[in-house]
């Protein structure tokens, strides 16, 4: 109810935290909360219930990421959602094709590969991969669900998805997103954001900020990027290396509640329309391989033009960012032996895992994470700039969590 909850002073509700039963990276300060929720074979997804909750449960699972000041930046346009835009998913889309069902099992991915590497502090990796399964296919299901329908629209879809936490600043990448039906209709598109518009938008570019205008924006201004700015909320641009056709609009939408969930129908005063601020990036349809990135700024200070961070690689094997000042260097990497080069670093590992290293006072703290949960995996072997470094990974209950070393 308290974002700052300040009250134990211990650390307890601040920092960054892997919940690795849950596929679940967040990130809390007294000023901001973030959430992504991933998706494996693993784990169940989130549940909808025809005529008793919510009926549009088909992305919370798939990379869904939140950005939070007060609690009602999703809440309070729910009503107007499309949930094939949903923030952080890579998706068709296609919410007018969506037919609600019964799904006790919601969804999860194909591929058993979600995880994230923390110490706890304010910088975070994770990573996974995915491609959309109903959870109710899995073996030995009991509670399938009631409903038949199959919703083509939302499957085929493809892509290795990671994200960086660094400071206040959160990156995301995308590769391999690939169509495997480009025969269904509808683009494939990665949502940056889908939130409530209630503060002025900027745009931000070459030191000078102005309103936005009505309409889909791109962008791109003048070759280059720009930062898209709702004051006392959030910042966000794009990496045009890695993203082609990336827009936004500031629009008003009717909603319709009670579609969304039929318990909305005993409440009052819900409003007939709302101010959502959308921003996505458009793949097309036919697309294979395709990559992006982008970048949302959480803190109150004015974006730099240049960015404090460097991607060192985004692509199937490994995506990788590292701070400017190089005390900080964030990997996944998706298969095992692959190696990163980069100034002043050559990192490699023996199984897949994803890397956090932090330089801190003449200590390197390097925290991994095995995203299979193997339990048969008993030490990853970490070769960072010809030293090998042995990591224990934990047994038992704690399989999945993140290990953290000081050097």
């Amino acid at each position: 109810m308290n974002i700052n909850m300040n009250l134990l002073n211990d650390g307890v509700y601040t920092g960054t935290r892997w919940f690795f039963n849950n596929d679940d990276l967040m990130k809390k300060t007294d000023r901001y909360h973030i959430f992504v929720n991933m998706a494996s074979v693993r784990c169940d997804g989130l549940e909808s219930a025809l005529n008793v909750a919510d009926e549009y449960n088909f992305f919370t699972d798939d990379g869904m990421t939140l950005f939070q000041r007060d609690g009602l930046e999703y809440r309070s346009v729910f009503g107007a959602w499309d949930v094939s835009a949903t923030p952080g998913v890579t998706a068709r889309d296609g919410m007018d094709k969506l037919k609600p069902v019964t799904n006790w099992r919601g969804y999860c991915s194909k591929f058993n590969f979600a995880g994230a590497a923390t110490s706890g502090g304010v910088n975070a990796v994770a990573g996974f991969i995915v491609e959309k399964m109903n959870g109710s296919d899995k073996d030995n299901v009991n509670d399938k669900g009631t409903n038949n329908i199959s919703n083509p629209v939302l499957y085929g879809v493809k892509a290795h998805k990671s994200y960086f936490m660094l400071d206040d600043y959160f990156v995301a990448l995308g590769a391999g997103v690939t169509n495997l039906h480009p025969e269904i209709d509808g683009n494939i598109r990665t949502t940056i954001d889908q939130t409530a518009w209630t503060e002025d938008v900027q745009i931000f570019c070459n030191g000078r900020s102005k309103p936005v205008s009505e309409g889909i924006q791109n962008f791109i201004e003048n070759g280059k990027p720009v930062w898209v700015i709702q004051k006392n909320k959030f910042a966000y641009s794009i990496l045009p290396e890695f993203t082609k056709n990336a827009r936004f609009i500031s629009e008003s939408k009717k909603t319709d509640w009670i579609k969304m969930n039929k318990e909305n129908k005993k409440l009052k005063n819900l409003p007939a329309s709302v101010d959502i601020l959308r921003l996505w990036i458009d793949h097309g349809q036919q697309v294979v391989n395709d990559t992006y990135g982008y970048v949302v700024l959480a803190g109150e200070k004015m974006p730099s033009e240049k960015m404090p961070f460097s991607v060192l690689r985004n692509d199937t094997l490994i995506q990788a960012v590292q701070s400017t000042d190089y005390k900080t260097t964030e990997v996944v990497f998706f298969q095992a032996n692959s190696q990163l080069r980069a100034k002043n670093l050559v990192l490699s590992a023996s199984a897949p895992c994803i890397i956090l290293i932090e330089s801190k006072a003449n200590q390197q703290i390097l925290s991994v994470n095995d995203p299979q949960m193997d339990a048969n995996l008993k030490q990853i072997q970490i070769v960072l700039n010809g030293k090998i470094i042995l990591v224990d990974m934990p047994k038992g209950d704690l399989c999945g969590k993140p290990v953290t070393i000081k050097q």
